[in-house]
């Protein structure tokens, strides 16, 4: 049970802990972050955090539940991890303590993404001593949603209904969200075929703010917070299970982790080959498609307002605002090669800006704009410039024949 290496704290089944008394006998835990981890997480571990379980990976059914952060690629890279027969609040207060202490301090992140129960944050709040902006996952809310579904009595009332909730779910106005959400839930009680529904929804997601809060889950309350869902850790226990296992259960619990250090491995290998600039992640894949979208769209349409500027959506009646956030930044790896600006210089009010955090096509659109302005500028002023000097050359002769003439 004394830390060794890359094992942060160990209990094996069968015997009792002096140290965390609270364990009961048949319980083991497991805590595992070698150096590699533990720089990245001192590094990254202060801006967005994930945490999240999966099960499976081995034939005693023992819990693998990751900590993982997101880096300066916005990449996922999992920084710690925890395999153990239980995830309660205590196992996960053990988990967060290891962490601590080897960190040799509390971590602060800015948001903390877990599924939508509380032992993740609970525990979270007991170790480090801090209050943080917290968000659900969005998919682990969609399938609670449509797991209650049943509740609703008729199919053509379920499917209207989940439209509805969608609709909520995506709304990006708190004073809209607020008013939307306070007839939903009057209409849902007030019709005998979604009472029961209504009164799950109020419970778990209005007036039970202890545990559950539309303030966790609401798009408009995660506006420009760089993360929507927890999909970075989900391919990677994905990964773990069906390329590095092949998809099969392990019978041993030392391959099991052995698999593990050996994915930790390749991923460090992996951001090594990304941070030379030999790898295009996902996030620049992303940002290099949008500008291609955005050289179709006609520049004429940016409109310039007192915030900043506007821009009509291709596809509806909405304008999307657009902001000038920050205009320099050191070292930042997600630049649009042909714009020269990062994916920090602007914010849109878009959805895929706002919610998924990508530089999106109206953002480049702009670029393109403000390119075409200052070039337009600059051959203004050049043009000021020919015709002032022309301007001067006939003058310079005017005289010059006038002196001859007087000569003469």
């Amino acid at each position: 049970m004394n830390d060794t290496g890359c094992v942060l704290f160990y209990k094996t089944q069968g015997q009792n802990c002096d140290k965390y008394p609270f364990l009961k006998e048949e319980d083991f835990v497991l805590v595992i972050m070698n150096e590699g981890q533990t720089e990245i997480l001192k590094k990254y571990g202060n801006d967005c955090i994930c945490i999240d379980e999966t099960h499976g990976l081995n034939m005693y059914q023992f819990n693998l539940t990751t900590i993982l952060i997101l880096d300066n690629m916005r990449e996922g890279f999992p920084c710690a991890f925890l395999i153990s027969n239980r995830s309660d609040e205590d196992f996960m207060y053990i988990f967060y303590m290891s962490v601590k202490n080897a960190l040799a301090g509390p971590l602060k992140p800015k948001i903390l993404m877990t599924d939508m129960t509380s032992v993740f944050y609970n525990a979270w709040v007991r170790v480090m001593d801090l209050l943080m902006h917290r968000l659900y996952c969005t998919w682990h809310v969609d399938r609670a949603w449509l797991n209650n579904l049943h509740k609703v009595n008729t199919k053509e009332r379920q499917v209207e209904v989940y439209k509805q909730l969608r609709t909520l779910l995506q709304e990006r106005e708190v004073n809209a969200f607020t008013a939307m959400i306070g007839n939903f839930v009057s209409n849902l009680l007030t019709s005998e075929e979604t009472i029961e529904f209504g009164c799950y929804f109020q419970e778990h997601y209005v007036t039970n703010v202890d545990s559950y809060s539309y303030e966790f889950h609401s798009y408009c309350y995660r506006i420009n917070a760089g993360i929507n869902t927890n999909i970075h850790i989900e391919n990677i226990h994905r990964s773990i299970k069906y390329i590095y296992l092949n998809g099969k259960v392990n019978k041993r619990l030392d391959k099991a982790i052995h698999i593990l250090m050996k994915f930790v491995r390749d991923k460090l290998f992996g951001r090594l080959i990304t941070l030379h600039e030999r790898k295009v992640t996902t996030k620049l894949k992303e940002l290099r498609k949008r500008h291609k979208i955005s050289c179709s769209l006609d520049v004429n349409s940016v409109i310039a307002t007192e915030m900043g500027w506007s821009i009509p959506s291709s596809s509806s009646n909405e304008m999307y605002d657009i902001e000038e956030k920050q205009t320099t930044c050191k070292n930042c790896k997600l630049v649009c090669t042909d714009c020269n600006r990062c994916i920090h210089a602007f914010t849109c009010s878009c959805l895929d800006c706002s919610i998924k955090w990508n530089m999106c096509k109206h953002i480049h659109l702009l670029i393109r704009f403000l390119s075409n302005h200052k070039h337009s500028s600059n051959n203004c002023e050049q043009s000021s410039q020919y015709l002032g000097m022309l301007n001067f050359f006939f003058l310079f002769v005017i005289k010059i024949l006038k002196i001859f003439v007087k000569i003469k």
